[in-house]
């Protein structure tokens, strides 16, 4: 084929087939909106997954003092390093160093304490550490909701003709 017979069949296919401008720019609106629409979610996956990581890190933080506690004739570890936690480490109950919780020592009672490392990411909203009067704020409410008289009042269950009661089972 010669150039002549190209250029003709392309005149002649003029204005057929393809998409318009208007068409092309739905496509790429359309295309745009479904990545915002994912992206906007994802952001709440992360903080999801971030809080999740958090309470499991200091789950591992938590046993491995308990585990050094028990085979020290029950002596809690002393706070040292960058996280309070390098006795624990060096007795293999820890490898690595905590990326959010902080051992703190006892308290008068010998329970451990721990608290929120400053560069700490624990899935808070604010991606701010919890202060120490806040945190004491929030036990205090659950403590109150806790011992509030709606929870601890009894309730009856209606009991069925000829069905098993818990006296049955003692």
């Amino acid at each position: 084929m010669d150039i002549r017979t190209i250029l003709a069949a392309r005149l002649d296919r003029r204005g057929q087939g393809g998409f318009t401008g208007a068409q092309g720019m739905i496509g790429i609106a359309l295309t745009a909106t479904a990545a915002l629409t994912l992206l906007g979610q994802s952001d709440e996956r992360v903080d999801a997954a971030a809080s999740t990581a958090c309470a499991y890190e200091k789950t591992v933080v938590m046993t491995a003092v308990e585990a050094y506690t028990a085979n020290n004739d029950f002596r809690p570890p002393v706070a040292a390093g960058p996280d309070g936690l390098d006795a624990v480490r060096e007795a293999g109950w820890l490898r690595t160093v905590s990326s959010a919780w902080r051992y703190t020592g006892v308290d008068d009672k010998a329970v451990p304490q721990y608290e929120t490392l400053p560069d700490g990411n624990c899935g808070f909203s604010s991606h701010e550490p919890v202060s120490a009067a806040d945190a004491q704020a929030m036990i205090d409410d659950a403590t109150a909701t806790l011992d509030s008289p709606d929870l601890n009042t009894t309730t009856t269950t209606p009991t069925v003709e000829g069905a098993p009661t818990a006296d049955d089972f003692r």
